[in-house]
């Protein structure tokens, strides 16, 4: 009965580690969500002051930021090997598209 429940405890902890991502490349993942927003964004483009990587936010015209969260994983996405969850965006505190596009006649 021991030896099932080490082999049970072993079979957990290897695909909880098989679904997580390394370092590396989920510090690479999560740099390009940010940056892919940035290019879906104009307005957050030209006005880019800054890119906290830790802080998960992006500042950007004047004081505007746009936070972005890593949704929780669930115990069953764990046991079952999903990949984990990807950088997403949370909120910003201003406007992310230009009320009336700069390039268009006013």
């Amino acid at each position: 009965m021991r030896q099932l429940g080490f082999g049970l405890l072993c079979l957990i902890y290897s695909s909880v580690s098989l679904a997580m991502m390394a370092p590396k490349y989920q510090v690479a993942e999560d740099l390009r969500v940010m940056t892919d927003f940035i290019a879906a964004h104009p307005k957050v483009a030209e006005t880019l002051e800054s890119i906290d990587y830790k802080a998960r936010t992006i500042y950007f015209s004047d004081g505007c930021k746009a936070v972005f969260e890593v949704p929780e994983s669930s115990v069953v996405s764990l046991l079952f090997s999903e990949p984990p969850p990807q950088l997403t965006f949370k909120s910003s505190n201003c406007e992310l598209e230009y009320a009336n596009k700069p390039d268009q006649p006013r």
